[in-house]
């Protein structure tokens, strides 16, 4: 606010007309400065619509504030509702979570069971073309001894 020095009514006249500017939002000083009343109002005058002025300003701010304050408790409210539901969803994702490991272990356990299997399997895959070998070499030399035999008894 800006103090001007030349005395009386006109400078209390120019000072409470700059503080009203100063109060209002920037699209309106021109505005403001534009339409300064013609006829000289008293300074008594101008101090009570100043207060005037003043008490209503407090009262829109009191009415923001009120409102930024209930817009406040219901976003708190909401922010324990989300924390609640999180919480909620954490629970649930570490029970699954649980529940996934576990049939992966099993899974793995069951995957290193077929491979055993598998290699077992070959193992005795491997032992019957050993066996069915052996046993083709003893049939065939069973059946030259017995021909040699039958030829011998001629």
């Amino acid at each position: 606010m800006a103090v001007i020095e030349l005395g009386s009514v006109g400078a209390r006249r120019l000072q409470v007309l700059i503080t009203f500017v100063a109060r209002r939002p920037a699209s309106r000083h021109k505005a403001a400065v534009l339409r300064a009343p013609r006829r000289l109002v008293s300074a008594a005058a101008w101090d009570h619509r100043d207060v005037a002025g003043g008490a209503r300003e407090r009262r829109g701010m009191m009415r923001q504030l009120a409102g930024l304050r209930g817009r406040l408790a219901a976003a708190e409210e909401a922010l324990a509702g989300a924390l609640a539901a999180k919480k909620q969803a954490e629970q649930a994702f570490d029970a699954v979570s649980d529940q996934f490991d576990a049939a992966e272990r099993a899974l793995d356990t069951a995957r290193e069971a077929r491979a055993q299997a598998r290699r077992e399997r070959y193992a005795a895959r491997q032992a019957y073309e050993r066996s069915s070998t052996a046993l083709d070499r003893l049939q065939r030399r069973v059946r030259e001894m017995s021909e040699r035999l039958e030829r011998m008894q001629e």
